[in-house]
């Protein structure tokens, strides 16, 4: 194990790389139509190497338990590493859409080894749950708001290639910090073998299921194509179940899912996702073109939300201390509710600096919960569950997220908005206030869920 000094060295180095992952699966985003020009290419076609990446990543983010568990979390951190760092560097050196395309693949490929296992370390270097999840929560709460305002500054200011080329000198310098001191652990099972079944059907469910997350609200996509889709994310996922318990080591152990304790947190997690994440994605659209602000201002937006996680960071320790697990759950899940109320009615009547003040409270809000369910998801699972429970917890939470813009999205279409990403109709603030009503009803859905709870839970 590493001194005390050379372990605070380790977190802040796999803190980089977290921060790095997260970081390029939303750099390109803000900078699409700038590459896109450079490679003279259609900014929609273009879309298809910020999907690519997210589907790598999901695809391959149940092999990381394997992995872990086969290599040693050590050095299945420094392989996906190496290669995130090779198809980062190719990925800035593309000179064609294509090239974009096929190298971004393979460095969400290796970044779907990086994430999980870096989570997965920092549960083991570290005796206290609630300490790490804060950590993990301030860090993929910010990274995602770093990596717009970094690669929007070097696109108008350098070169898009460097949001790839930055990751360079940061993935060597963690490299070589990992190399000398991270700690080796040798619980792992050197005779597993490959669950090649549960690969091919979960991997090929959740691949097809992102990918369906991406397209489903394109209208010029015929409704057919989405519903093979559907059905076949649904049969691999059908095949998966009948299958993974004639494997001596499945791919996922899927039967933490029936644990009383376990199954609640993780809807918990996928839900809450579901239910606040499309505000950071079609609030900055909505207040660009709707209410005529200029791009700064909907970036100041944008930056709020991590004051309250940061606030949420300091005293969320000390909160859950006092109100346990399970009264924090409840809490911030009902608060979370009233803030999505509050957010429905200030559209009738925009005011910016109200906005503003909310928009730290949700920030609080859910940096509070997601530290409380973070931290209870890994705590009431035993320690030789912690890879299956960390890419469970991982993919409900990709999953959340991923439906969250669609859930939107589904919502202004059948109120009012027939093509919203098009702006091809005038917006009404019952159209855009109506996602927040139903959002509050799901979160307080969801706070039966947490008051059901036993009363001591994650006591110890």
């Amino acid at each position: 194990m590493a001194s005390i000094k050379h372990q605070k060295l380790v977190f802040t180095v796999i803190a980089i790389v977290f921060i790095m992952e997260l970081f390029d699966a939303s750099a390109l985003n803000p900078i699409l139509p700038k590459v896109a020009f450079d490679l003279h290419v259609n900014p929609v076609r273009l879309k298809l190497a910020v999907t690519a990446y997210i589907i790598m990543m999901a695809l391959f983010t149940p092999v990381s338990g394997w992995m872990s568990d086969r290599l040693g979390l050590k050095t299945t951190m420094i392989f996906s590493l190496v290669g995130f760092i090779i198809f980062s560097t190719l990925s800035g050196l593309s000179t064609n859409v294509t090239q974009l395309i096929i190298f971004r693949c393979l460095q969400g490929t290796f970044a779907a080894f990086t994430a999980p296992v870096i989570r997965l370390a920092m549960v083991r270097m570290y005796d206290n749950l609630v300490e790490v999840m804060a950590k993990i929560t301030l860090l993929s709460m910010l990274a995602p708001f770093a990596g717009s305002l970094v690669s929007g500054a070097f696109a108008t200011w350098l070169s898009w290639r460097y949001v790839f080329f930055v990751n360079v000198p940061l993935g060597l310098f963690a490299l070589c910090i990992i190399l000398k001191y991270f700690p080796k652990y040798d619980d792992y099972q050197k005779q597993s073998k490959f669950d090649w079944i549960g690969f091919l059907t979960l991997g090929g469910a959740i691949g097809t299921f992102f990918y369906l997350s991406n397209i489903i609200y394109i209208s010029n996509i015929p409704l057919s194509f989405k519903i093979t889709l559907g059905i076949i994310s649904f049969l691999l996922v059908t095949v998966y179940l009948l299958t993974f318990k004639m494997i001596k080591m499945p791919i996922l152990d899927i039967g933490l899912l029936k644990d009383k304790l376990f199954k609640p947190n993780i809807m918990l997690i996928c839900f809450s996702k579901l239910a606040i994440y499309w505000i950071f994605f079609t609030w900055p659209i909505y207040m660009y073109t709707i209410l005529d602000y200029d791009a700064f201002l909907c970036s100041v937006m944008m930056t709020c939300t991590p004051i309250g996680v940061i606030l949420s960071k300091l005293l969320g320790n000390r909160i859950i201390q006092i109100f346990s697990f399970k009264m924090v759950l409840f809490f911030s899940l009902l608060g979370l509710g009233i803030l999505q109320i509050c957010s429905g009615f200030i559209i009738y009547q925009f005011n910016y600096l109200l906005w503003i003040t909310v928009m730290i409270l949700i920030g609080f809000m859910l940096g509070t919960f997601q530290l409380a369910n973070g931290a209870l998801a890994y705590i009431v699972v035993p320690p030789n569950k912690l890879s299956s429970c960390n890419t469970i917890t991982i993919l409900s939470s990709q999953v959340g997220a991923a439906f969250s813009i669609t859930f939107s999205a589904l919502i202004y279409h059948f109120v009012e908005v027939k093509d919203f990403f098009g702006f091809t109709e005038t917006l009404s603030p019952l159209a855009f206030s109506t996602p927040f009503f139903i959002s509050a009803l799901v979160l307080f859905s969801l706070c039966i869920i947490a008051i059901r709870l036993p009363k001591n839970i994650g006591q110890n």
